[in-house]
């Protein structure tokens, strides 16, 4: 039981007595309405309310049954959702021969992918190649092209006259990209307007020495043991006309039986 400090006497006085509290009431639990803060307007009181200084004042009833008057809530347009996009029917899955059998029969077989085509639908043969710098029939979509591992640039020196008769000549040249595994025989036919059979026909190693003067290199015949060889093998591999080696010029004679080599 509180009381007094020990000693104290007990006061009767409630103005004397220190135990009461002095400091100023709590400010009303309800709002106070000024023109600042005006309050709401009800167009009807909720059951045990009355209205003080216009203000309703609740003794039953919690105020959450008051209905104050609001403006109308905005009204917003809302479209009717699209209509459903139409299901195209799927065509009936086919049964397989056989499978787990069910109530509805025989199970259906998983889809196969197609086959690529591999049955001659490549269109036709292609025909005889007229252009060596062409490849046969075109390229097909498609179709993978495996090229050789090697090749080699070679410098075909055009005209009748070779370079090492008249030095300082003007030479007509052109440079083309060949596998280096063809043979010399091949590479023959191939200058030689893609005949199939060069007979009479030789290519010669022209050597370059600067200034326009060109020595007389190792010369093939067509036909022979030695063009038999592949381009690597005599020499001719993917290091010719290339960074810090040797240059590769060769020319060509259709007709070598009435030249004088």
């Amino acid at each position: 039981m509180s009381g007094p400090p020990v000693g104290f006497p007990w006061l009767r006085d409630v103005g004397d007595n220190p135990n009461i509290n002095r400091n100023p009431p709590p400010p009303p639990t309800y709002r106070t309405c000024d023109r600042h803060n005006p309050c709401p307007v009800f167009d009807r009181l909720p059951p045990g309310a009355i209205l003080i200084n216009d203000e309703p004042r609740f003794y039953g009833p919690p105020p959450e049954f008051a209905v104050p008057v609001r403006d109308p809530a905005p009204q917003y347009v809302v479209n009717p959702p699209p209509a459903p996009v139409p299901r195209v029917p799927q065509a009936p899955v086919a049964f397989a021969q056989t499978g787990y059998q069910w109530v509805g029969g025989a199970m259906p077989a998983a889809p196969v992918p197609p086959h690529p085509p591999c049955d001659g639908t490549f269109g036709a043969v292609p025909p005889p190649q007229t252009d060596p710098s062409v490849f046969p029939g075109g390229r097909l979509p498609g179709v993978t092209t495996f090229e050789a591992g090697e090749h080699t640039v070679f410098c075909w020196i055009k005209g009748v006259d070779p370079p090492w008769a008249q030095p300082g000549m003007p030479l007509t040249v052109e440079f083309v990209h060949v596998e280096s595994n063809w043979t010399v025989d091949d590479l023959i036919n191939k200058l030689n307007n893609n005949a199939r059979d060069s007979f009479g026909c030789a290519i010669t190693e022209c050597l370059e020495s600067g200034r326009g003067v060109w020595g007389q290199g190792t010369t093939f015949v067509y036909g022979t043991q030695q063009s038999h060889q592949k381009l690597w093998e005599v020499g001719w591999d993917k290091t010719r006309n290339r960074d810090m080696h040797p240059t590769l010029h060769g020319m060509d004679f259709q007709d070598l039986l009435g030249k004088n080599m």
